[in-house]
């Protein structure tokens, strides 16, 4: 059975979200299938298709309408750090912690917390 890949994006200004979210080398060696879109869902469960894109330093990132939707439903203004758990090819859940290390919109239940990560 294959461990789900999980990765990381710290925000450098998390009282406000880029219009595109430049992602770590570790998605483009271990998560990027060659498809130009990755399935999102977060704390509303809804899923988006948003679109990556691969900028002239060959760093890939997402972007676009569907992205700022994603962020204004399922993101706030507390995360710093935003947590993309693979649940299936190209399907990422998508959590945040705030500075405290408070987990925001958590995996499952929805709930608020500390957690160690």
């Amino acid at each position: 059975m294959k461990m789900p890949i999980e990765f990381v994006v710290q925000l450098i200004h998390h009282d406000e979200y880029p219009e595109e979210l430049l992602l770590p080398d570790s998605f483009e060696e271990e998560v990027y299938t060659g498809n130009r879109f990755l399935y999102l869902s977060g704390l509303a469960r809804n899923r988006k298709k948003v679109s990556i894109f691969r900028n002239r330093f060959g760093v890939y990132g997402i972007r676009g309408k569907v992205w700022d939707e994603f962020v204004e439903e399922n993101l706030n203004e507390d995360l710093n750090v935003l947590h993309f758990i693979e649940e299936g090819d190209d399907l990422f859940y998508v959590t945040g912690y705030d500075d405290d290390g408070k987990q925001i919109g958590g995996y499952g239940d929805g709930n608020q917390g500390y957690l160690r990560f």
